[in-house]
């Protein structure tokens, strides 16, 4: 889909402007009810609340609408334009986050327990998937990744701690996600 927000009329031309924002609806909305749902998969995949996930949609469709129309006159992909968009705001939320001291990840026993009970089950038998990947995990890796995930240290605080170096520890982790990843069912 190509969205075109830019006329061939002289940006002099007095019409210009209201033609611009007259081709600029129906082409938004159109967008918005193609991408809306994929937008809300992707936040709801790392904000677990459905109001936050629905403002932050929103609020890639506003920083989209916000954007110069003289800097981006045609978007051949905005599909990606949004992706490249909705990244960028998740950035911008864990760097608030983190101006803030709050943690980037939640505490299991603070989550609720679900009602439905498959999805309880399926909440267990992902722990138990998680918990056995760990324990899985060669046993320098295994305690690299527990001392960042579980203790919160630094890969410096770790690297003094083992004796090795920063990059070793960065390979110990990234080792241990993709273990991680395999044994969840999903690909790099």
């Amino acid at each position: 889909m190509q969205l075109n927000l830019w006329s061939a009329a002289d940006p002099a031309d007095d019409e210009f402007h209201a033609r611009i924002a007259e081709a600029r609806a129906p082409d938004v909305a159109a967008l918005y009810r193609e991408e809306a749902p994929r937008l809300r998969r992707l936040f709801g995949r790392r904000a677990r609340q459905a109001d936050v996930v629905q403002d932050l949609v929103q609020s890639v469709f506003a920083r989209f609408l916000g954007r110069s129309t003289d800097a981006l006159p045609t978007l051949d992909e905005p599909r990606a334009y949004l992706t490249r968009i909705a990244c960028n705001l998740l950035q911008d939320r864990a760097r608030q986050r983190a101006r803030r001291g709050e943690p980037s990840t939640v505490n299991i026993d603070e989550m609720p327990e679900p009602e439905n009970p498959l999805a309880r089950l399926e909440a267990r038998d992902m722990l138990r998937r998680i918990d056995a990947a760990i324990l899985a995990l060669p046993e320098r890796t295994r305690e690299i990744f527990m001392a960042h995930r579980f203790e919160e240290l630094t890969y410096p605080e770790i690297a003094a701690r083992m004796g090795v170096c920063v990059k070793t520890v960065e390979k110990h982790i990234s080792l241990a996600l993709r273990a991680l990843h395999r044994e969840l069912g999903k690909t790099e």
